[in-house]
């Protein structure tokens, strides 16, 4: 079964599902907004240094990184700065063990707004940019790549992030111009839940026909 596929084969999304993670110690944490084809989806993004013992995650490697070869091996997310699309579907070739990958367009004409993701058995690149306009930063970069991962493992179909915008509430926007490697290799754990409409409140009683003193 592909990674976009749901469990009946088909490719709908399955109903709501959240991806959480436990057994996190000393990490930072960060909320992206994103807004799909499906709806507004929340995600509660936990990170650690990847030497951290954890029950649940994945394992989010930055291509410009110092991570060694074994640690690309073993990750389930590549992303990097490389400008150009072509190298997501290079880098799913060569690392075998990887789910998804996800290359920034830093030298595009949109000024490196955009990120093309890719999933293994996932077809044709799907690309997404960061809403409030390009640059996307390093560390935007990254909290995408970890809600692309939370996403496919959700059961969602990444067609529906197409066009799909993207923001950082919490903890803010990182500065554009952060050099490639500077996330490293991060253990991350993403608790992805649909946003619902916010509840009307209640009615008002009816004003009393007569004043009361």
């Amino acid at each position: 079964m592909s990674v976009m596929e749901s469990p009946a084969g088909g490719f709908g999304a399955p109903g709501p599902k959240s991806v959480h993670a436990t057994g996190w110690v000393g990490g930072g944490a960060a909320v992206v907004v994103v807004r799909s084809a499906l709806g507004p989806y929340l995600a509660l993004i936990t990170e650690c240094t990847a030497d951290a013992s954890l029950s649940d995650g994945h394992l989010r490697a930055d291509l410009g990184g110092a991570a060694d070869a074994t640690t690309l091996t073993c990750a389930d997310v590549l992303y990097g700065s490389v400008g150009d699309p072509g190298h997501a579907a290079r880098v799913l070739r060569r690392y075998p063990g990887c789910l998804l990958t996800t290359v920034r367009d830093a030298d595009g004409a949109d000024g490196g707004g955009r990120c093309v993701a890719l999933a293994r058995g996932g077809g044709v690149p799907v690309a997404v940019t960061a809403a409030g306009g390009p640059p996307i930063s390093g560390r935007e970069h990254a909290l995408i790549a970890s809600v692309l991962h939370a996403w496919l493992e959700a059961g969602l179909p990444l067609s529906a992030l197409a066009s799909a915008e993207w923001s950082f509430p919490w903890p803010g926007r990182e500065p554009a111009d952060e050099a490639p490697g500077a996330q490293g290799t991060r253990w991350a754990g993403v608790a992805l839940s649909p946003l619902s409409p916010l509840p009307l409140p209640p009615l008002l009683p009816p004003l009393a026909a007569k004043a009361i003193w």
